[in-house]
């Protein structure tokens, strides 16, 4: 992908996002945490299976991105997905809806609000919540 390395550990270092800013006014519940290390996360929608990059975090959801592509089917606000994220404490799995889409020239961009997260504090993505990298 241009713009992200793979790392050995799975994860992502975000090059392409790293320094930009948003005007996307803040709507969050909780404090989000811009990641320094970018997680991949994969996903099925519409019987594919996609993968994305979750750029930042919050205890109540996420922010993603996804290099655009021909075979990419628009996401409906209210939408859910499944998610597998890597995090560097480990793979997490969770649930989540999505509240809002924003497109790129090159990319695709989604806020989620997790529908259901782990509880237990030694869940990785718990973990990155509590001590983001």
């Amino acid at each position: 992908m241009k713009g992200i390395d793979f790392n050995p550990h799975g994860l992502l270092e975000n090059k392409k996002w790293k320094g930009t800013s948003m005007t996307i006014p803040e709507k969050r519940r909780s404090q989000r945490s811009d990641l320094t290390t970018s997680c991949h996360s994969e996903f099925l929608y519409a019987g594919k299976k996609h993968a994305a990059t979750m750029i930042d975090l919050s205890e109540h959801g996420a922010r993603f991105t996804m290099e655009k592509s021909s075979d990419h089917t628009e996401f409906a606000i209210g939408d859910e997905l499944s998610l597998l994220v890597v995090t560097p404490y480990g793979q997490s799995q969770c649930s989540a809806k999505i509240v809002w889409t924003g497109h790129h020239e090159e990319y695709y961009s989604w806020g989620v609000e997790f529908v259901h997260l782990s509880e237990d504090p030694g869940d990785p993505l718990r973990c990155l919540i509590e001590s983001p990298f």
